[in-house]
């Protein structure tokens, strides 16, 4: 099951709440304790504040750019398959996309929730070369008459 950000950041709240309650619990009990099971619980505290606080620095708060723009690659017999989807609840107009600061691609709308599918033989690099599969994608930049977003990929920007 994939939780989406809001149910994954309400989860670490609950888990936090709740870490915080047995800790304070813990807590009120080694007060009662000697001095080695207060270094214990101390031991544990810390512990399960370091593991929060990566859940919260780990777990993506909102979209990482404005327009909610995913690039998602995936591999066919013929070659990759580029999908950039629109998350968003606006429709993009006039949306044009540029992979790796060279080659583009349009379209004149994408509707929200929808995706953009191309290959890199309908890509358009300088002076009207087409991509080919060898292709590696490492940043898309999606321009849209509401604004503009660029997106990060773990690609090699070699062609």
């Amino acid at each position: 099951m994939k939780l989406d950000s809001v149910q994954a950041r309400q989860a670490a709240e609950n888990t936090a709440l709740h870490l915080w309650t047995k800790i304070r619990g813990a807590y009120v009990r080694a007060q009662r304790r000697d001095r080695y099971d207060r270094a214990k619980a101390g031991v544990v505290a810390l512990w399960l504040t370091l593991s929060v606080l990566a859940l919260v620095v780990a777990c993506p708060g909102s979209p990482s750019n404005s327009l909610g723009a995913e690039l998602l690659i995936s591999q066919s017999l013929r070659g990759p398959i580029y999908m950039v989807k629109n998350t968003s609840e606006k429709p993009w107009k006039n949306v044009t996309l540029v992979f790796n600061h060279r080659y583009r691609a349009a379209t004149r709308r994408v509707e929200a929730g929808r995706e953009f599918v191309l290959t890199p033989e309908e890509l358009i690099g300088p002076n009207g070369t087409v991509g080919t599969n060898q292709l590696q994608i490492s940043q898309l930049e999606v321009l849209t008459s509401a604004g503009h977003a660029r997106i990060a990929y773990p690609g090699d920007a070699t062609h």
